[in-house]
């Protein structure tokens, strides 16, 4: 047997590689399934959406083989016997020595068609083909849809976090969005709730949201159907709002030329957070402001995975509150890498 399959599949120690390879195996069938097939009903992938078999991206391949390396060598300090030692080095040599050749330079799949931004024109061309829907009766999402977009590129929530959102006035009459932080668990997040301050939007949006909010407690209250006359759950509700998002940009935005990217529900939590940096430019607070407005832990998680500065647009209308800015941690972005290596010299470049 392999001597990596052998080592995943023993019992002694390795629950944790197995678990991070089966996640890798699991999310990769996935997005290949994804690929050859789509539902019934949606539109069948492009061929520049669609993965080659068996390939992923560079930057994943690393991450699996991080993460297989770490638990074998904390496992490798309570190998039982000699043998599950050696099995052990054999298995980190194997994947010392194996390189990124031939895995692809972009992803495919998933995330890497994602867009995390989502330009004022894409937006207005997306709203433009909803109400053409609505107007003609022709889709049963388009109005969850159209109240998710007009709501959320004005907050930036995850679209999770709407499933517990909601409008409150505090004592000094300014209205209130009140959050709960989706991603909480293992000492994450700034704190269980944040809120954001909605005084500065106008009637019109200020009324989007609570549409948003409505049509949410809806959701909740059974109240909104699919074709089959079910029910849907919350998490069934975001699902039809996604696919019908996806149909909508890849009939508008065809997959040809150059693009690789279309605009998703998060797309819009991207832009709200690179609209948050270009309004708070040039203020001492202004890592923290974004982070308190995402509700994130550290002023480092924006700067390193979220939506940049350019693709930011004036005129955002919302705030974090004061308590929620003062929690939000300072980080230094680039501390989770190793100390700066030297470049290696390319061949024929004197020393």
């Amino acid at each position: 047997m392999d001597l990596v399959d052998d080592l995943l599949g023993r019992s002694y120690g390795s629950e944790q590689a197995a678990v991070v390879a089966k996640a890798a195996e699991v999310s990769h069938r996935k997005a290949l399934r994804a690929g050859k097939k789509a539902r019934r009903g949606q539109m069948e992938m492009s061929a520049a959406e669609r993965p080659p078999s068996g390939v992923i991206s560079k930057s994943t391949f690393r991450q699996y083989k991080a993460a297989l390396r770490a638990v074998f060598h904390e496992d490798l300090e309570t190998a039982p016997t000699r043998y599950d030692t050696e099995l052990l080095r054999a298995a980190i040599e194997r994947l010392d020595s194996t390189p990124q050749t031939g895995f692809a330079r972009r992803g495919k799949a998933g995330s890497a068609l994602k867009a995390k931004s989502f330009k004022a024109s894409e937006l207005a061309a997306v709203l433009q083909e909803v109400d053409k829907a609505i107007a003609g009766g022709r889709h049963t999402w388009a109005v969850g849809l159209k109240s998710f977009l007009e709501a959320n590129c004005l907050v930036g929530l995850r679209p999770c976090e709407w499933e517990e959102a909601s409008i409150r006035t505090f004592e000094d009459g300014a209205a209130v969005l009140v959050v709960r932080n989706a991603k909480t668990t293992n000492d994450r997040g700034n704190g269980t709730h944040r809120n954001l301050i909605l005084s500065d939007l106008t009637t019109q949006e200020l009324a989007a949201l609570h549409e948003m909010v409505e049509l949410v407690d809806r959701v909740q209250g059974g109240q909104i159907l699919d074709a089959t006359g079910k029910a849907v759950s919350f998490d069934e509700f975001l699902k039809h709002l996604r696919d019908y998002l996806r149909r909508v940009t890849r009939q508008i935005f065809p997959p040809s030329g150059n693009r690789r990217h279309w605009p998703t529900l998060y797309s819009l939590r991207h832009q709200v957070c690179a609209d948050a940096k270009e309004a708070s430019r040039g203020s001492a607070e202004s890592l923290r402001f974004v982070a308190a407005l995402m509700g994130h832990k550290t002023d480092a998680t924006a700067t390193l995975h979220y939506g940049k500065r350019r693709t930011g647009r004036k005129g955002l209308r919302v705030r974090p509150a004061g308590e929620n800015i003062a929690t939000v941690q300072r980080k230094d972005p680039l501390s989770k890498f190793s100390p700066a290596r030297a470049a290696p010299r390319r061949p024929g470049r004197p020393p």
